[in-house]
């Protein structure tokens, strides 16, 4: 599980203007910008290798997306006014909305496209998470978890990924055991750690929708959660390596960020392994101002917490703040950005909400 603060991340750069081109079932834009500059597109000949090669996705994702296009002629959710796709049709334009002028809340928990969401998100933080630890070195210390080299966040997440790809890989219906952590360093120990990330984005990408297997937090499926799960685990992580390489961070998404909160306070913490207890019942309000609707209230007492994502009641502090700065404090990654009331409420979270992998 990620483990403990950074500087605050920097603000995501700014996406190119959306082309007037095609999006592909689950494709991001440069995707459609590859597909709409590539006549073959339309003729069944554009290749995996030369898809996963410009927009960074797996070839085993690309090999699904570009199938999905060149037999069904589906532009996808983001098409309006054009055809594309079609054996021996010509590639009408049709525009392309951008991601980031979606509404905050385009990444939902039952929304079809949130699995290829969160895998595209898993690909590109290992990828961060790699370079960073590259950068560190692996004997570098890491501040946002101080008894931690960059060497033990490696082996960890590396071994995480592992982990998460053999339940889909390999259907496991009940709790499985992980591989243990690798006697590598230097390296060896990142080239490793590619692999596995590389392994785990292939298998979500590639996987049935109905694969059948283990999960330990409700989700719409077992793909779901562990495409979700991985993405979250996988960009905290490289908010660690980040901090060992030193430097402005790079930026999270506020929507991603809402979903990490959501996770963490309505699944995580619901479970009975949450320390996050209280002798007396105190009332936390957790609350982006970035965000529409981004509110939770986690009422603490003797049993796990119990959040809702409302407003409802009282509060006896709340902590308050950007959505992506409020999902690293949630996670012991940073200080909190705001805290009114009863700053003890605040203070028992950061002391007990440790998630540690046992």
């Amino acid at each position: 599980m990620a483990f403990a603060p950074a500087p605050a991340p920097a603000p995501a750069p700014a996406p190119a203007p959306a082309p007037a081109g095609v999006l592909s079932k689950g494709l991001s834009v440069e995707t459609a910008q590859l597909i709409e500059r590539a006549p073959r597109a339309t003729e069944g000949t554009l290749s995996a290798a030369e898809c996963a090669g410009a927009t960074g996705i797996s070839h085993v994702g690309a090999r699904r997306h570009l199938k999905h296009f060149h037999t069904t002629g589906d532009a996808g959710v983001s098409l309006r006014h054009g055809t594309a796709g079609l054996p021996g049709a010509p590639l009408r334009p049709a525009v392309v909305t951008p991601r980031s002028s979606l509404r905050p809340h385009s990444i939902r928990h039952t929304h079809p496209m949130e699995t290829a969401q969160f895998v595209e998100i898993l690909n590109r933080e290992g990828r961060l998470l790699a370079a960073a630890a590259e950068e560190a070195g692996t004997d570098a210390k890491v501040p946002t978890c101080p008894d931690w080299q960059v060497k033990d966040l490696l082996r960890h997440t590396g071994m995480v990924h592992r982990w998460a790809a053999a339940f889909v890989s390999e259907g496991h219906t009940s709790y499985h055991p992980d591989g243990g952590l690798p006697d590598l360093d230097g390296d060896a120990l990142l080239a490793w750690f590619r692999a596995g990330h590389r392994y785990l984005v292939d298998t979500l990408a590639s996987a049935p929708p109905d694969v059948r297997c283990w999960h330990f937090l409700p989700a719409p499926s077992p793909l779901a959660f562990w495409a979700r799960r991985q993405a979250h685990e996988t960009t905290v992580h490289r908010i660690d390596a980040e901090s060992a390489r030193g430097g402005a961070p790079s930026g999270i998404a506020p929507g991603f960020a809402t979903d990490g909160i959501d996770e963490l306070l309505r699944g995580f913490h619901a479970r009975s392994r949450s320390k996050v207890r209280s002798d007396e019942p105190r009332v936390l309000r957790v609350r982006a101002t970035d965000t529409d609707g981004a509110v939770w209230t986690v009422r603490l007492s003797q049993e796990p917490p119990v959040a809702a994502r409302d407003a409802a009641g009282d509060a006896d502090c709340e902590v308050a703040g950007p959505a992506a700065q409020l999902y690293l404090a949630l996670w012991n990654r940073l200080p909190f950005p705001d805290v009114i009331g009863d700053a003890a409420v605040a203070a028992l979270w950061r002391e007990r909400s440790a998630v540690t992998w046992s």
